[in-house]
């Protein structure tokens, strides 16, 4: 479902005419990137308050490592405990997702798969206020053991899930990528 999510939403917005900034992140350009795609926010009038930033664990480890990034450690007080996670960016709440999970395009064909032309998604900034996730569950049921159940309990259940932008607050998503065949069209 995260797969569907994130694929979705990207798909989504890029039909929608908007372009995912395809800058290729370091430790020396990653917090430039991170305040280009809030500053698209901020012009187009998107609470500050509420932002999550979605990014690759690669891209999270480049931002503890980030080259401009000031850091004051008082080991005294932290009982000579030193912690360089990195989980907000100003106010800004950072997420990692492993990169498998973070494409422009998957194969639902069997499970799931990246598509071969998928382009990798290293940072989503969005406001969960621009998309819905309606999930409808509409049957469950558990059925008495039988001989055709090796005189198991069945349990049946049917739900569908999905995600949608609402078309007038589609900028309140940003996003970073490395773009793949599919992506560059």
């Amino acid at each position: 479902m995260d797969a569907y999510c994130v694929s979705k939403i990207f798909t989504d917005w890029k039909a929608l005419g908007k372009v995912a900034d395809e800058t290729v992140i370091t430790t020396a350009n990653a917090l430039s990137v991170f305040d280009t795609l809030m500053l698209n926010m901020d012009n187009a009038r998107v609470p500050v308050q509420g932002r999550i930033l979605y990014v690759t664990n690669e891209v999270k480890y480049i931002l503890k490592e980030a080259q401009t990034m000031v850091r004051n450690i008082n080991v005294q007080q932290n009982n000579n405990v030193i912690n360089r996670v990195v989980d907000r960016l100003d106010e800004v709440e950072i997420v990692g997702v492993a990169a498998p999970l973070m494409k422009t395009k998957y194969n639902f064909d069997k499970g799931w798969a990246p598509a071969l032309d998928a382009g990798q998604i290293n940072m989503m900034l969005i406001h969960p206020a621009a998309v819905i996730t309606p999930v409808s569950y509409s049957f469950s049921q558990l059925d008495e053991p039988s001989a055709g159940s090796e005189g198991k309990y069945i349990y049946f259940e049917e739900s569908f899930e999905d995600v949608f932008i609402l078309n007038k607050k589609a900028d309140a998503i940003q996003f970073n990528i490395t773009p793949g065949a599919a992506t560059t069209t």
